[in-house]
């Protein structure tokens, strides 16, 4: 969620995770799957949405590969 009043801007996390909630195996499945998604995109919003899913598995495999 993005927060704008007056000069000052938020940005407040709706959701999140713990390191050791995410489950790495898990997380590399999602990114083939979303990897497979972008390349098979048919519509905008198909790219869209799998570019979003790769980037939250990104991110988790980022987290959870962290020391």
């Amino acid at each position: 969620m993005l927060s704008v009043t007056g000069k000052e801007v938020k940005l407040v996390p709706v959701t999140f995770e713990f390191k050791e909630d995410i489950d790495l195996e898990r997380a590399k499945l999602a990114r083939e799957n979303a990897e497979n998604g972008i390349k098979k995109a048919k519509s905008d919003a198909e790219l869209k949405c799998a570019k979003a899913k790769l980037m939250r598995a990104l991110s988790r495999i980022s987290v959870a590969s962290s020391k």
